[in-house]
């Protein structure tokens, strides 16, 4: 009897300091700091590619996989990609870097590219090796954060998936080249709870200052289609 009081003791310390120390948040924070430092470290060394080249890099010289064209009015306007040198399809980026980083959680959160196409007013239909651009004189890198909320996050205008390529948005993070600022969502919307998303205007009017009071303990995101994105809404995001 003695030991299992014993036991029971040390099984209802051990969930209390778990529960105090929080080891899910605690990795959750530790992941996006390497987020951080990683997308700071290559925001540096693409400085120094444009230092020797005069131009950023094309998607196919530092992403894996396919390339995507972004459209407007069916006509490209950016291409975007996904960085990882893990990846067999990964180009080598010696000298500047051994091996191109990859996020922490590789696979379910991917660093995202988006740079300049060519400005030829291609059709959407064109191939995206042929609507690349040989000389990109911007970029952007974004990151999905592990957290909910984050300081530099919130800072850059990004809180739950404001930053990205519109309409969707979904990331929480960014680097990008100093001739362009990052994308950012001015309307975030919640998650209704009965499989609708509602636009609620700026995070803070949604999620501190009451101005939204439906929204209030209702997950954000960054977009209409974000939302959508999470909840399979029926309703179709207005444009």
């Amino acid at each position: 009897m003695e030991l299992l009081v014993v036991v029971a003791l040390l099984i209802l310390i051990a969930i209390v300091v778990l529960v105090a120390l929080n080891p899910w948040a605690q990795i959750a924070k530790s992941q996006d700091s390497k987020r951080k430092a990683e997308l700071t470290q290559l925001n540096k060394v693409l400085e120094d590619w444009y230092n020797d080249k005069g131009c950023y890099p094309r998607p196919d010289q530092i992403c894996y996989g396919e390339i995507t064209n972004v459209c407007n009015a069916n006509r490209v306007k950016t291409q975007t990609c996904y960085i990882c040198g893990n990846e067999s399809t990964s180009p080598s980026f010696s000298p500047y870097l051994s091996r191109l980083p990859c996020d922490p959680q590789h696979g379910t959160k991917k660093y995202f590219y988006q740079t300049e196409a060519s400005e030829a007013n291609l059709l959407c239909s064109t191939l995206p090796k042929d609507a690349q651009k040989n000389c990109p004189s911007w970029y952007r890198i974004y990151s999905d954060f592990s957290a909910v909320e984050d300081k530099e996050s919130a800072n850059l205008g990004c809180y739950s998936g404001g930053c990205g390529v519109a309409p969707v948005y979904g990331y929480d993070y960014g680097v990008s080249s100093p001739n362009k600022s990052l994308e950012v969502s001015n309307k975030y919307t919640f998650d209704a709870g009965d499989g609708t998303c509602q636009t609620c205007g700026t995070y803070e009017c949604c999620h501190d200052t009451g101005c939204a009071p439906n929204a209030i303990g209702r997950p954000l995101y960054g977009s209409c289609q974000s939302c959508c994105d999470v909840v399979h809404c029926g309703n179709p995001c207005p444009q």
